[in-house]
């Protein structure tokens, strides 16, 4: 999909919203509409590569407070304009390769308004089963302390001798959190029922791998709604009681 470069008389546009199945061109009379405040770019039933659009150049206005779907390499960084954002609440993001997560994310800490975050990797989306977001380039996000929303697309590499959890990293202000394809083998509830205000948590499409789940009697104190699916290998879940919150599963 191309956007018309006559979009770029519409010196007042506050909110740019298009859907598409194709990738994006952007032109650049985007990048200079001064009051753009919300601009996504989106696939359809989750972002992929082909859905977002290379996102390179700054914006003209310093205003803008969603930020979605782009996809970004290490190059981003080079140009230092692009990263000044300070209004930014909602960023999603498509990591061209797993090697640019970190790089990235250092960068993106930096917008400390960020309220909501997606991300995903194209490189698995696109079939590259070895791609995969690790506890080093994650960490970064446990220091996002407004971030209420994250979304994770993509495999989470686990380290079996490490002493914590590899979703250690989640802030504890996450009110709702979206793992899908994590593929963790680890039963991932001794650190999610800790978050204090975790509302809404979907485990999806093999999110979770593994064989037992157990949720302790005083875990997940704020916990509204747990769906989880595609959780194949599942063969038991321990919830201990006093645990009355719920829980609405699809498998």
């Amino acid at each position: 999909m191309i956007l018309p470069c006559a979009i770029g008389k519409l010196k007042n546009l506050h909110t740019l919203y298009f859907q598409c199945l194709s990738r994006s061109v952007v032109p650049n009379v985007v990048f200079k509409l001064e009051c753009l405040r919300q601009f996504v770019s989106k696939g359809d039933v989750y972002p992929r590569i082909k859905s977002g659009f290379n996102w390179w150049q700054s914006f003209s206005s310093k205003n803008v407070e969603s930020l979605k779907y782009m996809s970004v390499d290490k190059k981003l960084i080079e140009n230092n304009e692009a990263l000044r954002l300070s209004h930014i609440q909602c960023l999603g993001i498509i990591f061209k390769s797993s090697e640019d997560v970190k790089l990235i994310l250092m960068f993106a800490i930096k917008f400390n308004r960020l309220r909501s975050s997606s991300m995903s990797l194209s490189d698995f989306l696109n079939d590259n089963k070895s791609s995969s977001f690790s506890y080093l380039d994650l960490e970064p996000l446990f220091q996002c302390c407004h971030l209420s929303k994250l979304k994770l697309i993509g495999p989470i590499k686990e380290y079996p001798h490490r002493s914590h959890h590899v979703l250690k990293f989640l802030p504890p202000s996450i009110a709702k959190l979206t793992l899908r394809f994590s593929e963790l083998t680890h039963d991932p509830m001794g650190v999610l029922e800790k978050l204090p205000c975790l509302t809404v948590l979907n485990l999806q499409g093999f999110a979770y791998d593994g064989r037992k789940m157990i949720c302790s009697a005083n875990g997940f104190p704020q916990l509204d709604s747990l769906c989880m699916d595609y959780a194949k290998n599942l063969e038991e879940w321990e919830i201990e009681e006093e645990q009355c919150h719920v829980f609405k599963i699809r498998s």
